[in-house]
């Protein structure tokens, strides 16, 4: 082989070296805006996940303040109906006291 075919060839070497290099800097640029337009839509479906479920958590909190509320509505209205029942039962008993 001679220096002029030696030297074509490593032109040649030199050129799918630089072609290759451009290709590899293009597919790296694509895959990281690829990547950074899916991390941008990953990061914006965690934001509305974490938002739905403090929503649910409120919601959740809610409706238990809400049994409790009601709970202690329900046993304050036993203790007026008992207290009632009492003031009844009291007058009944002075009533039959004082007849007897």
């Amino acid at each position: 082989m001679s220096f002029e075919e030696l030297g074509k060839l490593l032109k040649e070497v030199n050129q799918t070296f630089e072609e290759a290099k451009k290709t590899g800097e293009r597919f790296s640029e694509m895959a990281e805006r690829t990547l950074s337009k899916h991390l941008q839509k990953l990061d914006a479906t965690n934001q509305f996940g974490l938002i739905r479920l403090k929503k649910m958590t409120i919601l959740e909190q809610l409706c238990l303040y809400s049994k409790k509320d009601r709970e202690h509505r329900l046993e304050k209205c036993i203790e007026r109906m008992q207290q009632a029942a009492n003031k009844t039962a009291q007058a009944d008993y002075e009533r039959d006291v004082a007849g007897s």
